[in-house]
């Protein structure tokens, strides 16, 4: 059973959460941020309702220590409705979502499945990823591009530096497993870091090479760094050409120490960069191997098998049993993706966690989805356009000429796109025929 932590000063709203939770969940209380880190710090906690104005440690300091002490708990502020500027602030620190106050209980029910739903799929989709014999240990598809990536693969040097250039939602990530499979095993280290245009350089010498000298037991700042913690496996670094020159030079030279120490360490870690095409030239010397990650537009053969491949992943960790209808199945393969195969997988994961639907049809597809897509956008973009000219038709007092003048169309264009305006009465184009 999932534990759920409640932190508020006020009785009432402790005790309210404790009524809507306690037959589905294990749920403890904390009156204040202080006892809340306690608990947190003594317990396995999988969920915090968090309220943002307390007495004593503030909402949003509670949050980033709570974060610091397990990042993996997932926070859910709780908010007045002027609070929401606070509340969206604290997504930026890392909380999943917010309530506003007054809140109902099925809104609560609902929020608190959804957040530990997702928080399970995240944990079994790493578990699958580290197992040995994991589903996702090769690249789904048999086009030419992806043929091209395994000969690649196959080429690849021990030791050498590796950069994937491809847009965002590629396969970058799992090319960098698949990397550190063939020359590690699934028992040696694999980390990775995603830079911003947030990180400054300090922080992201820290968070490689790690800051402090270690040299006792009291040394409370010591951190160790990625390229520590890979040390005998992968490193992968996401969004390469954000680093630093004068760290990029570091990493090129094989050595490194931490922030604060003049101890050099060997570096005895695989090191794999991602870029986006237009950034290549920024890096370019990092790597002897580069590989190219084709768009899932340039690849849309392998696009049915993707697909299911994602149904059957995603119905195994939900426990559903969902198939797609062959219209949907068409639409989606007919789509070009923008968002790569990250977005497929964000499509079929939110869609089977919010409908959970047996069987799949056009009506389940979003609608840019359905308007990228020649046939299924056609006809949705025909009954738009229908509907939009009733709504006009009936807002004007079904005045034919009104509705032709605003609309900019002609009578007899009009009778052809508003069925029954011109020969059908007029009770037939009231609301209740919607």
């Amino acid at each position: 059973m999932h534990n759920i932590l409640v932190i508020d000063d006020e009785l009432s709203i402790r005790e309210s959460f404790l009524l809507i939770l306690e037959d589905h969940y294990n749920v403890l209380t904390a009156a204040s941020g202080e006892a809340a880190l306690k608990t947190v710090a003594d317990q396995k906690i999988d969920l915090v309702f968090l309220d943002i104005r307390m007495p004593g440690l503030q909402g949003l300091e509670t949050l980033q220590r709570i974060k610091k002490i397990n990042q993996n708990i997932e926070v859910i502020m709780v908010t007045a409705v002027n609070d929401v500027q606070k509340a969206n602030e604290a997504i930026r620190y890392g909380a999943r979502n917010y309530l506003v106050k007054p809140f109902d209980v099925n809104e609560i029910l609902k929020l608190t499945k959804q957040t530990l739903l997702k928080k399970t799929i995240q944990h079994e989709s790493l578990r699958l990823q580290n197992d040995q014999g994991a589903a996702e240990t090769t690249l789904t598809g048999q086009s030419e591009k992806i043929s091209l990536i395994r000969q690649q693969l196959a080429q690849l040097k021990q030791g050498e530096n590796v950069l994937l250039i491809g847009e965002h939602g590629t396969e970058k990530e799992l090319v960098a497993r698949l990397i550190h499979q063939q020359f590690f095993g699934p028992t040696a280290p694999f980390k990775k870091i995603d830079l911003s245009k947030d990180c400054s350089p300090k922080k992201i010498a820290n968070l490689l090479f790690g800051k402090g000298l270690g040299d006792n037991v009291f040394s409370l700042d010591v951190q160790n760094g990625l390229l520590e913690e890979a040390a005998g496996g992968t490193l992968l670094i996401n969004q390469l050409d954000l680093l630093p020159e004068t760290i990029l030079q570091k990493l090129q030279a094989k050595a490194f120490a931490r922030s604060g120490s003049l101890a050099q360490q060997t570096m005895t870690t695989c090191l794999i960069g991602s870029v986006p095409p237009d950034q290549i030239a920024k890096v370019d010397y990092f790597a002897t191997a580069k590989i190219f990650l084709p768009a899932l537009k340039e690849r849309l053969a392998d696009l049915p098998l993707l697909l299911s491949q994602l149904l059957l992943k995603y119905n195994q960790l939900l426990g559903t049993k969902a198939v797609f209808a062959p219209d949907a199945l068409e639409a989606l393969t007919n789509y070009a993706w923008p968002g790569n195969t990250a977005q497929v997988e964000t499509f079929i994961k939110r869609l089977l966690i919010s409908q959970q639907p047996k069987t799949i049809t056009q009506d389940d597809l979003p609608f840019e989805v359905l308007l990228g897509t020649a046939s299924a956008g056609q006809g949705h973009l025909a009954t738009f356009e229908k509907q939009y000219i009733r709504e006009v038709f009936l807002s004007l007092g079904k005045d034919k000429g009104k509705t032709a003048a605003f609309l900019d169309l002609s009578p007899l264009v009009l009778d052809v796109k508003l069925p029954g305006a011109g020969v059908e009465p007029a009770q037939d184009l009231s609301p209740e025929g919607f």
